[in-house]
């Protein structure tokens, strides 16, 4: 099975897809912590780079699906080409493809998390930056790509809602029932 996320940045798929990834098992791939790789090795922050982002996880996807692992596709998948990869994947290895929308009614906490977010990244970053100065190892991962509220706006007018049968599950309810809502889906 190939589930794939999408959704606005800051909508809570990665933590969704995490405590999914724990339940069913599955290998959860996303796409903001190899950017951010990319990124820390010397990439400017570019389309071609989240392109490149999408590309490396759509191979370690791949990889997973080969083997016979069920796999979460955790990224924002609002491009056309990017739903085109995981459609052609799941059918080339004629698994299943779930597509999982997260959304967030509550405008206010959508705007709070990813101001939470950018902060958290922001102090990593000035740790990381710290330790390079001090000439300590720099080890820093998992941090969410720092993406502006406006920009966020603005991507919610050009979002597309998938094309394909979905579940939606809005973040401002309750985290566990979202959970539960997904396994029921997934393991229907």
């Amino acid at each position: 099975m190939l589930i794939v996320m999408t959704g606005l940045p800051g909508t809570g798929k990665t933590m969704l897809a995490e405590a999914i990834g724990m339940a069913l098992p599955a290998a959860v791939v996303s796409v903001d912590p190899v950017e951010q790789a990319l990124w820390r090795a010397g990439l400017p922050r570019t389309t071609s780079v989240g392109i490149a982002a999408y590309g490396v996880v759509a191979a370690v996807a791949e990889q997973q699906l080969r083997m016979g692992h069920p796999v979460i596709a955790d990224a924002v998948n609002a491009a056309p080409a990017a739903r085109e990869v995981w459609q052609a994947l799941a059918e080339g290895y004629g698994c299943e493809l779930r597509v999982l929308e997260v959304v967030c009614s509550d405008e206010d906490l959508h705007r709070a998390r990813v101001e939470q977010r950018n902060a958290a990244a922001e102090q990593a970053a000035r740790h990381e930056q710290t330790r390079r100065e001090q000439g300590r190892p720099t080890v820093t991962t998992g941090l969410a790509p720092v993406v502006t509220w406006a920009q966020i706006q603005r991507a919610r007018k050009a979002y597309q809602t998938w094309p394909l049968d979905r579940l939606v599950l809005d973040s401002a309810a309750d985290f566990e029932q979202n959970v539960k809502t997904s396994l029921r889906m997934l393991t229907a």
